[in-house]
């Protein structure tokens, strides 16, 4: 899945990856199958990779759900509100049903090790254009604080990200 728009539901925001529909007090995010590299969507697609991501995500929020609140209400298509109905075969393994709340303007970007390493065991690596991007030099410190306001990542002091 690439971006696209779903008629009658309000597109909010169009991510590097995800795409989020406005539901009036829920968001709808659903996860493309778009490729972002070092803040670059790639013009290659991988397969179902919005699924895994949508797995991924709900797998982790299933482990923190006892220890920290969070936004996930569901991943069953079924459970989504009727507006969403008519997208079931889009929408299916890739959406999350989420409560709509502030986002902290903060993340963690791990590059370098893990992203090398990741692309090492991934068949597409050889298309190139992947490789090449990862390919490129990393900060000597992987672990970058960035601040995500407006699509322009900077890095921060960590004091500052507390």
């Amino acid at each position: 899945m690439t971006e696209q728009t779903l008629p009658g539901l309000k597109l909010f925001n169009l991510g590097k990856v995800r795409d989020i529909y406005d539901l009036g007090d829920k968001l709808l995010l659903i996860a493309s199958d778009r490729i972002s590299a070092f803040d670059v969507i790639l013009p290659t697609l991988i397969p179902d990779k919005g699924k895994i991501l949508t797995r991924l995500s709900e797998f982790w929020f299933g482990i923190i759900k006892n220890i920290v609140p969070h936004h996930l209400i569901t991943t069953h298509v079924e459970e989504f509100p009727a507006a969403c109905q008519p997208h079931k075969a889009e929408l299916e393994g890739r959406s999350m049903l989420v409560k709509k709340s502030i986002p902290a303007p903060v993340e963690c970007i791990v590059r370098g090790y893990l992203a090398a390493e990741t692309v090492a065991l991934l068949p597409f690596a050889q298309s190139g254009a992947w490789a090449k991007v990862i390919a490129v030099e990393t900060d000597e410190d992987a672990r970058d604080i960035v601040l995500a306001r407006w699509r322009l990542d900077r890095k921060i002091a960590r004091e500052s990200a507390r």
